[in-house]
């Protein structure tokens, strides 16, 4: 992948503490990207099939303290797009998904896949796992 203009980080073997950081960022930014796919077709489906074509429309903020938020498509489905607002010191910049992000939560018992821009270039497939269980009260 060097050859394409892939860093060795983005499509190698990146070092375990890179690594460890890059899935800790992907999981954030994923768990954010199924959360507005969600929203977005809870309209689509309470608009007799019609995306929005604005999260102003479906109500969703394009901006948050943390996030970027971008609405596109790609035909008929929608993609979501999450990024980080600061990159510095990150590893991964933005991750996105469409309607198949909820399809494979149910297919994998809550596990999903996104696929991620790094900040140093190249994209990546990042397994974002279910989120643990919530803790019992005592």
């Amino acid at each position: 992948m060097l050859a394409c203009g892939g860093e060795k980080g983005s499509q190698g073997r990146p070092s375990a503490g890179s690594s460890e950081q890059a899935q800790q960022e992907a999981e954030q930014l994923g768990r954010e990207v199924a959360d507005i796919v969600d929203r977005v077709m809870a309209y689509r489906s309470s608009h007799r099939g019609n995306l929005p074509v604005s999260y102003r429309q479906a109500g969703i903020d394009s901006l948050t303290p943390e996030f970027v938020r971008r609405l596109s498509r790609q035909g008929d489905v929608p993609v979501v797009t999450i990024a980080f607002r600061r990159t510095a010191g990150r590893e991964v910049a933005s991750c996105d998904g469409t309607n198949l992000v909820l399809e494979d939560k149910l297919l994998r018992a809550g596990a999903f896949d996104v696929s991620c821009r790094l900040a140093g270039g190249g994209t990546r497939i990042f397994t974002v796992p279910p989120p643990p269980p919530p803790k019992e009260k005592d």
